[in-house]
């Protein structure tokens, strides 16, 4: 949505190592829906959109560290 054409560049310390616990985290929001009826708000390509919006109102970056990766 903001620039389809990036190139996407790999960080060797971000990658998950060989014969981790987990090779890739999923979520699924069956139980909690069946649980209490929650329903979420957006869809993937809404929640996306309102989060670039986020980011585009400087005043919402002051806590957001952009320049670090806690591993």
């Amino acid at each position: 949505m903001i620039n389809p054409n990036a190139r996407i560049f790999e960080e060797e310390k971000r990658l998950r190592p060989k014969n981790s616990e987990v090779e890739r985290l999923l979520g699924c929001n069956d139980k909690i829906k069946k649980l209490t009826k929650w329903e979420q708000k957006y869809s993937l390509d809404n929640g996306l959109k309102a989060t670039i919006e986020w980011f585009k109102d400087s005043s919402n970056l002051k806590g957001y560290k952009s320049g670090i990766y806690n591993v």
